[in-house]
């Protein structure tokens, strides 16, 4: 997911496709279709982004963390986009 500061409106988007159970399949944007158990996997996705954007001191830092929490997914330029332009907050980089 593209991170772009707070992640309230994916959650709640997420939140609101686990509520339509008559959807089986479901296409995530830039991924091979899935079960329903994606929908858990990325709130608990959002739930690691959170924690790891509040300890983290540098964007290395956070970068390091969730590549190593997700080394599967990916997405090293993607998320070095959201966070050169993006994503706010202050870091304290050095």
């Amino acid at each position: 997911m593209f991170i772009s500061g707070n992640t309230d409106g994916w959650r709640r988007a997420l939140e609101k496709a686990g509520e339509e159970k008559e959807y089986t399949i479901i296409l995530p944007g830039h991924g091979n279709p899935a079960d329903r158990s994606v929908i858990k996997e990325n709130l608990e996705y959002l739930d690691v982004v959170n924690k790891t954007l509040a300890a983290s001191r540098s964007k290395a830092e956070y970068k390091a963390k969730l590549l190593a929490a997700y080394p599967a997914y990916g997405g090293t330029r993607l998320i070095d986009i959201y966070l050169d332009y993006y994503l706010k907050k202050d870091w304290a980089e050095k």
